[in-house]
């Protein structure tokens, strides 16, 4: 699990994510938009987990003395 708190790591799932959401944009098969979907739901859910696993790894108070953490979390 601390894989989530690998920069790189967190840094690909953004790339990844926005060119997903720039590629939903497109007109697509109805099979290969519902796929784009999920696939950009998987990524949400792991940054859910990321948010969660550090809440937990440095407690709440200290998870949001970081101005990235608090920028996740509003998010």
């Amino acid at each position: 699990m601390k894989i989530f708190l690998n920069d790189k790591f967190i840094l690909a799932l953004i790339l990844v994510n926005s060119f997903l959401v720039f590629i939903t944009g497109f007109n697509f098969d109805h099979d290969v938009y519902d796929y784009l979907i999920h696939l950009d739901s998987f990524i949400t859910l792991l940054f859910i987990i990321e948010s969660v696993y550090k809440i937990g790894s440095f407690g709440f108070k200290n998870y949001l003395n970081d101005n990235w953490n608090k920028f996740d979390f509003i998010l």
